[in-house]
């Protein structure tokens, strides 16, 4: 069995793959950090006891994003840890080309939430959607008229990029996390994949470190 695990986007999720296909699935509310939580409820609802891991759980995929810095890094840091723990192979795989997979349409333009009605967008397979955030006027700017735009999108989100000409195409939590266990099974068994071994984060939201402090503001009276 394989632990699949997605918090590069909206919703993080995982799930319990097997035999080539997911056997349970969990999700949590927007924006929830809560890994450990998800991972157990996945076990809890594949019929697996939640407070013991498997023997048959053989390998750990997570999505590497780009995504949220806080969301991301809680899913890696939890796949991290059990795959360290148990000596498990551990297996990234980037956001963008799962979410194309997931969507069977290879070259749509990708739109991954950075919270505040924004997203991360790749245009193209080698576009780099860490580089900045767009509102929605600008990803419709940015794309033809009825051309597909791929993401995990809500009902509001879907029709104001169909109203504004385009396409959206909505990958669920499920079919992101088929996606990532497809790519982590075929990396395994050495077959042509995405997926990468270790689970090198894209944050697409820089953080705040002592190293890089905030500029303090300059005190009334001083020139």
């Amino acid at each position: 069995m394989l632990l699949a695990i997605d918090t590069s986007q909206a919703r993080p999720c995982a799930a319990i793959g097997a035999g080539g296909r997911l056997v349970a699935c969990a999700e949590a509310p927007a924006w929830s950090v809560d890994v450990v939580g998800l991972v157990r409820t996945a076990l809890r609802r594949a019929g697996v006891d939640s407070g013991a891991l498997p023997a048959s759980l053989a390998a750990v995929a997570v999505a590497t994003g780009p995504g949220r810095f806080a969301s991301l890094r809680s899913g890696i840091a939890v796949a991290k840890a059990l795959a360290l723990a148990r000596g498990w192979p551990l297996v990234g795989v980037p956001t963008v080309p799962l979410l194309r997979h997931a969507a069977c349409v290879p070259g749509a333009a990708v739109a991954i939430p950075a919270g505040r009605g924004r997203y991360y967008v790749a245009m193209s397979p080698d576009a780099d959607p860490a580089a900045g955030s767009v509102d929605l006027a600008e990803l419709a700017g940015r794309c033809r008229p009825g051309e597909a735009v791929v993401g995990q999108f809500d009902v509001a989100t879907e029709r104001a990029l169909f109203e504004a000409g385009l396409l959206p195409v909505t990958v669920t939590s499920t079919g992101a996390l088929a996606a990532v266990a497809w790519a982590a099974w075929q990396r395994l068994a050495g077959a042509p994949s995405f997926a990468t071994p270790g689970a090198s984060p894209r944050y697409a939201t820089p953080a705040v470190t002592p190293s890089t402090p905030r500029s303090a503001p300059e005190s009334p009276g001083h020139a």
